[in-house]
């Protein structure tokens, strides 16, 4: 077929793209189903990644992450609870908006209640903060009341100055 010009294949399913669908914009009902016809499906379906069907997809441009890293980063609370009781890996390697990890992400957009499920769910809040431009004495001085109730939300669960001073350290090596 001369001429004939061939979008690349995308490696998300519709499936994926769904239930990533469902659990940026807040559809919790959506989410349940859609998990628990994920988890009939086999181990690890709730973690396929999924993507925004109206970006463009190229072969360098294929914006991906998993349902429960999107439903973190747009605030959806129960969302993100549904996908985790349904087995999503809170410490899944895709994220959303270059953030190394769905906590990071978390942490970046001062979404202290999500913050708090991650924390619940297993993930050490304090890992994440070696990859941050910021201290919590920053947060806490900023002037911003979303930086400080991050930075109080961050001291209740366990992260220190001196434990992000090591942490930032030790990415820096």
């Amino acid at each position: 077929m001369e001429g004939s010009s061939h979008a690349p294949r995308s490696s998300v399913s519709t499936a994926a793209t769904l239930l990533w669908c469902a659990a940026r914009d807040g559809h919790t009902a959506e989410v349940q189903r859609l998990a628990d016809h994920a988890q009939h499906t086999g181990p690890g379906a709730v973690d396929a990644v999924g993507r925004d069907p109206d970006e463009p997809q190229d072969e360098h441009n294929c914006p991906s992450s998993t349902p429960l890293a999107i439903a973190c980063w747009r605030q959806q609370l129960e969302c993100a609870r549904v996908l985790l009781r349904a087995g999503a890996d809170p410490c899944s390697a895709h994220t959303v908006m270059g953030a190394v990890s769905i906590m990071h992400a978390a942490i970046a957009g001062r979404h202290q209640d999500v913050i708090r499920l991650l924390v619940d769910y297993g993930v050490d809040a304090s890992t994440p903060m070696a990859y941050s431009r910021w201290s919590l004495e920053d947060l806490l001085h900023s002037g911003s009341s979303a930086e400080y109730a991050t930075a109080l939300v961050l001291i209740d669960e366990g992260v220190e100055e001196d434990t992000q001073r090591y942490l930032r350290a030790l990415n820096k090596m």
